[in-house]
């Protein structure tokens, strides 16, 4: 006899009796899954008139969006890729958590990428097409086709995705290689529209097709995108010729494409081309209200005027500039007017206007010098009339000779907070000169770049003793002693522990040639009281001094515990087994 107090199970989660499938999910989607609902007194299930009568006056808590999107935001982020499995069983609920889940996915999803490593994947994109047909929130807006995608095999289907995925494309990477001979007939896209696309990027690797007048299929690509994105607002595009002369006339077709067809919304634009000084007129005159200008100029030849021309438009509104010439032949002449907003400048190479921080460049914050075969652009850099008070942080990625230039940033920057640099056997004294000169620094990035079969010792810089003295002292003594050592008398030169702020510390090797013992971690890395994050590459530190580190320390949680140092003494050559190793020291902890 059935129980009369069994109760047919009812669907309180939400009004909608169905769901639709979305792409990928499973065939029983349609399903719902109904909630337990318990009442406040004995802690069990209420009849479904009383449950009507709750939910009459006020709803469930997992029914108001914004409640659900913080309880989904703390149950799945931020790895939320090892909660995809999750995140697609609550998409299964109710509409309503499926759109929320949806919007999750898709708001911290990486691209969805076609035809890597060199596979055409059609019947992935069939299967994804089929899916997509019965969706009606797609979960995917970022995609990424590879070159091996665009074979001919795929021209129908590349067509189909476009004008299917109109609503759903915020963000398309495409790359096209040697390989790549996919055909884009110019009528096939007339009346495509992606007003949705928000960032586009359009990179040719190793492509050595031609711009004859019977095909020229890869640039009305190009030319149907930029038609199609009303909207959009990031634009990178990248075409490094593999052979000048035989691909001019597709060097000048790309060239006038974004030079005339770039949208008007765009508000970041990153190129690297080869531009002509009509071009560069031709950009301008579209009227770009630009916050970001990349620009590897790939060798262009190009007068001071038409690039002054282009900034001075744009410097009510540039905050972003980034100028590299990857070709290394810098032909061009820069000068600048005055940027009201800009905090970010890289350059590389390039000769340089006599110019003022204070006047044209007032709200800088962020400085990047690149230099190849001579620090003259830098050097004139950092010789400005004026000191400039807003900078904070300055990056050397190159090999530095001269410590004359930690002179000058010194000067040009007295606020200076963050320094990466990158020293070389040579030039040992910037890193002195640094120790000595930027007291101030709170982060502080040295790179060793790669040297061959040359040990480097570093100690006698990272100490502040001389080199015979801490050749004696690895010779002579061992981790157990290094208290007795009078290092206030054997220091001759300031030490990396005169940076009394500094909170973050990185020392990179990348030639495995660097010789950075116990000296170093226990008269200068021990001694930074402020240190805290320590980030360092494989080095000569023994066990003892490493447990010491350890005792001080909080290691990031990609540290492997069952990394461990050799039990070799401190004059030995073994070093930790660690790579890349990242510290935290908790502010608590009391310093030496």
């Amino acid at each position: 006899m059935p129980n009369k107090n069994k109760r047919r199970r009812e669907d309180v989660v939400d009004n909608t009796t169905n769901i639709v499938k979305v792409g990928g999910e499973s065939d029983n989607a349609e399903e719902l899954v109904a909630l337990n609902i318990k009442d406040d007194g004995n802690n069990q299930s209420s009849s479904v008139g009383d449950m009507d009568d709750f939910f009459s006056t006020r709803p469930h808590p997992l029914l108001i969006p914004h409640i659900i999107e913080l309880v989904f935001d703390y149950l799945f982020l931020p790895q939320i890729n090892r909660n995809i499995p999750d995140v697609r069983s609550v998409r299964l609920v109710s509409r309503t958590w499926n759109v929320i889940a949806t919007k999750l996915y898709r708001r911290n999803s990486e691209d969805l990428v076609f035809g890597e490593q060199h596979g055409s994947d059609s019947k992935r994109m069939r299967k994804f097409l089929r899916d997509m047909h019965h969706s009606f929130d797609n979960p995917i807006e970022t995609y990424r086709f590879d070159p091996g995608f665009f074979t001919q095999r795929n021209e129908f289907l590349f067509k189909n995705f476009l004008y299917s995925s109109t609503q759903w494309i915020v963000t398309l990477k495409m790359w096209f290689d040697n390989q790549s001979d996919l055909r884009f007939r110019k009528r096939c896209y007339a009346s495509l529209k992606l007003d949705c696309l928000n960032y586009l990027f359009f990179g040719c690797v190793n492509y050595r097709g031609t711009c004859s007048a019977e095909r020229m299929e890869l640039t009305y690509a190009l030319d149907a995108l930029l038609v199609a994105a009303t909207r959009l607002k990031k634009f990178c595009f990248s075409f490094p010729p593999k052979d000048i002369k035989s691909q001019q006339g597709m060097i000048k077709r790309f060239g006038d494409l974004v030079s005339s067809k770039c949208p008007k919304s765009v508000t970041n634009l990153k190129l690297e081309m080869k531009l002509t000084d009509a071009q560069v007129d031709a950009l301008k005159d579209i009227g770009l209200s630009l916050d970001v200008l990349h620009c590897d100029f790939r060798g262009s030849i190009l007068s001071s005027n038409v690039l002054f021309n282009l900034f001075q438009q744009q410097e009510s509104s540039l905050q972003e500039i980034r100028l590299l010439d990857s070709e290394i032949k810098y032909a061009y002449e820069l000068k600048f007017p005055r940027f009201k907003k800009l905090t970010v400048l890289e350059i590389q190479g390039g000769s340089i206007s006599k110019f003022s921080f204070k006047d044209n460049f007032p709200v800088l914050e962020r400085l990047l010098l690149f230099g190849w075969e001579n620090e003259k652009t830098n050097n004139l850099m950092l010789q400005s009339t004026t000191p400039c008070t807003t900078l904070t942080s300055l990056e050397l990625p190159y090999k530095i000779h001269d410590q004359n230039i930690i002179n000058l940033a010194t000067k040009c920057f007295p606020n200076l907070k963050k320094l990466e640099i990158t020293p070389t056997q040579e030039g040992m004294g910037v890193l002195a000169s640094v120790f000595a000169n930027l007291v101030q620094l709170e982060e502080l990035e040295i790179t060793f770049p790669f040297i061959i079969d040359v040990e480097m010792n570093v100690d006698p810089v990272f100490t502040g003793m001389s080199l015979d003295d801490c050749e004696f002292l690895s010779r002579c003594t061992f981790p157990g002693n290094l208290e007795t050592v009078n290092y206030s008398y054997l220091q001759a030169s300031p030490s990396i522990a005169n940076l009394s702020k500094l909170k973050k510390l990185t020392i990179l090797d990348h030639s495995n040639e660097i010789r950075l013992t116990d000296l170093t971690a226990y008269f200068g890395l021990l001694r930074l009281a402020s240190l805290e994050v320590l980030e360092m590459s494989r080095f000569n530190i023994s066990s003892e001094i490493f447990q010491v580190l350890k005792e001080k320390v909080h290691l990031c949680e990609n540290y492997d515990s069952s990394d461990s140092c050799s039990d070799a003494t401190f004059s030995s050559d073994s070093s930790c087994d660690l790579d890349q190793l990242e510290f935290n020291i908790s502010e608590e902890d009391e310093t030496l």
